[in-house]
């Protein structure tokens, strides 16, 4: 399950960039990932601690599966474009509030779902369902955030 998960985010990855023409091509090797235009990602084995991708992939599989394979690879995409599938990944906004994790849910939704999506990157795919719930794709600013 795992392995299709991350065979069908990277082809809906490879489609999203090939719909919105902005000519990334996506080349990987067994040690690196490029992305013509930007810079080259080394892949490297997680540690014992760190948090690996198919793990990131496999749980918003589980979260989003109501909705659909096709829901689950949008999202996918979704959490890669916010954050680069980064659990660490924090911004701060001009006004002050703050995105956080995976998702980058805003601390506005700190009333309503707690603080625990800030650290932890598996509430915050939870809290990210709620969102989308509600919202659709609209709770998110990444060109990546939308229905392939």
């Amino acid at each position: 399950m795992k392995t299709l998960l991350i065979i069908l985010a990277i082809i809906g990855g490879i489609y999203v960039s090939l719909l919105q023409g902005n000519g990334d091509q996506v080349v990987s090797t067994q040690h690196k990932v490029e992305v013509s235009n930007r810079k080259i990602i080394p892949m490297v084995e997680a540690k014992e601690n760190e948090t690996k991708i198919e793990d990131i992939i496999y749980e918003i599989g589980k979260v989003f599966s109501k909705e659909g394979n096709e829901i689950v690879i949008s999202m996918i995409n979704c959490a890669y474009g916010e954050s680069r599938l980064n659990p660490n990944a924090v911004n701060v906004n001009r006004n002050g509030t703050e995105d956080h994790n995976l998702f980058q849910v805003n601390d506005v939704h700190t009333k309503k779902y707690g603080d625990n999506f800030k650290q932890s990157w598996k509430e915050n795919i939870r809290v990210a369902y709620e969102i989308y719930k509600k919202q659709g794709f609209n709770a998110w600013y990444s060109p990546r955030c939308k229905k392939i």
